[in-house]
């Protein structure tokens, strides 16, 4: 094993910081749905989780797997339509992949996304080579902050979970990598850097971040 630790990375808000633009697309649908979007609801039922559970909360819990899906499709591939001319990679990510690659770090991505918004993002920014292992919201039954992603994910990679860094921005990603045990950096693309001090290092681009400093936390 060229390396003792992985990098597990979250997808909306870490890989790009596309979080407004999902809110855009949820703000749609809960003017045609019926249902208040207010910034509480946003942060505590949205950030993070699957689909699923963002619909059953925010909505009505006692959607079918039918009715979810119909609506998700439809709130997804909107949101698509209006990120596609505006995305791009959140600031030093190329640099850092590409670094973390001439070390031979094992990389996966780790997201409450479904598959079409992943293969989205990795298509449209060209990020597919840099990608052990990817786990979306099709892989798990329980959504963050339940730690199962990110010990699937962990599991996938043949690392144990404390020799896994976990980077996120939401608070329920951040609770669900603690939960599995590993180590955590919370990037500021969503919640501020006194939100996210409970993690083991907060970062406001991965210009912040680099293999040196990674080899010596996980001394």
């Amino acid at each position: 094993m060229a390396n003792k630790f992985a990098v597990i990375f979250d997808m909306d808000g870490v890989l790009v910081d596309n979080n407004p633009v999902h809110v855009e697309a949820w703000k749609v649908y809960a003017e045609r749905l019926g249902f208040e979007l207010t910034p509480e609801k946003i942060r505590n039922d949205l950030y993070g989780r699957t689909n699923a559970d963002a619909f059953r909360r925010l909505y009505r819990d006692d959607l079918t797997e039918v009715e979810y899906k119909a609506l998700s499709q439809e709130k997804e591939a909107l949101y698509r339509k209006i990120y596609r001319p505006n995305i791009k990679p959140v600031q030093g990510l190329n640099r850092f992949l590409d670094e973390m690659s001439a070390h031979e770090v094992h990389m996966a991505i780790a997201t409450s996304a479904i598959p079409e918004n992943v293969e989205f993002v990795i298509e449209e920014l060209n990020l597919g080579d840099y990608f052990r292992v990817i786990v979306n919201e099709t892989h798990v039954t329980k959504g963050k902050p339940d730690p199962q992603v990110y010990l699937l994910t962990s599991e996938k990679l043949g690392f144990e979970p404390s020799q896994c860094f976990v980077i996120e921005d939401s608070l329920s990603g951040v609770e669900s990598g603690i939960a599995a045990g590993c180590k955590v950096i919370g990037l500021t693309t969503t919640h501020s850097k006194e939100e996210l001090s409970h993690t083991d290092l907060v970062i406001d681009s991965f210009e912040d971040l680099n293999y040196e400093q990674l080899t010596k936390r996980m001394l």
